[in-house]
C-alpha cells in the first residue's frame, strides 16, 4: 500500500494530464464516429440499396 501512496505521490501530477490526455483524444474519436455514422445512417436508411446492406451490416 506505501508503494501505491509513493507512486501517486511522486507520479500524480503526470497521471493526471495524462488522463485527461487519453480522455480528450477518446473524446475526439468518438465525436469523429458520430459525425460520420449518423449522416451516412440517415442516407443509407433513405435508400432501398442502402438499406439492405445497413441491416447486413449491423
Amino acid at each position: 500500500m506505501d508503494q501505491i501512496i509513493d507512486f501517486l505521490e511522486k507520479n500524480g501530477g503526470e497521471l493526471l494530464t495524462k488522463m485527461w490526455e487519453h480522455l480528450y483524444i477518446s473524446l475526439i474519436a468518438v465525436v469523429l464516429g458520430i459525425l460520420v455514422a449518423v449522416p451516412l445512417g440517415v442516407v443509407l436508411t433513405r435508400m432501398k440499396r442502402g438499406a439492405g446492406f445497413l441491416s447486413s451490416v449491423s
